[in-house]
């Protein structure tokens, strides 16, 4: 975690106007480990997680996000490198790969989330309705490591905002 935010402090330093990001996105997902009634209820919730990034050298950059899964009851941080690429004036595609630190408040029999890393990946799709906002829509993958011993894929897809300074 240290190290991404050493990187995007290194990046933000060196960027010019417009490189540098912050989104929102309402994010959705998905579990393969069934739900359980005090650590994983099944509760269809969604979170808002918090994201910022700069462009080092277009167009790749890094980005540093809070992320919360499971209707915000596993908690993490996610660094990544994102490479974007523009398909019309105003339409754009995006590529994440980078970690995942996951931690969960409680680990119940069990149930738990191991605290570690884990890689994370995610496309998706970019709308500039404005000279400094977008409309993002996203889908993203985090594999997670349970106290149990099995790992699991988490699919996530987001709707979200996000303003270029």
């Amino acid at each position: 975690m240290l190290l991404g935010l050493f990187m995007c402090g290194a990046a933000a330093a060196q960027v010019s106007a417009r490189d540098g990001y912050l989104g929102l996105q309402l994010k959705r997902s998905d579990f393969r480990i069934p739900c359980g009634s005090v650590a994983f209820p099944c509760d269809a919730g969604s979170t808002f997680p918090l994201y910022s990034g700069a462009l080092l050298a277009r167009p790749v950059g890094v980005e540093l996000g809070a992320l919360q899964l499971r209707d915000g009851r596993l908690n993490g941080t996610t660094v990544g490198v994102v490479g974007r690429a523009r398909m019309a004036p105003e339409f754009g595609v995006y590529g994440r790969l980078g970690t995942t630190f996951v931690r969960a408040p409680t680990s119940v029999l069990g149930a738990g989330v191991d605290p570690g890393a884990g890689v994370s990946y995610g496309v998706g799709l970019s709308w500039d309705f404005s000279p400094s906002a977008s409309a993002i829509l996203g889908w993203d993958s985090y594999d997670l490591r349970f106290a149990s011993g099995e790992r699991d894929t988490v699919r996530s897809t987001s709707l979200g905002l996000q303003w270029r300074y």
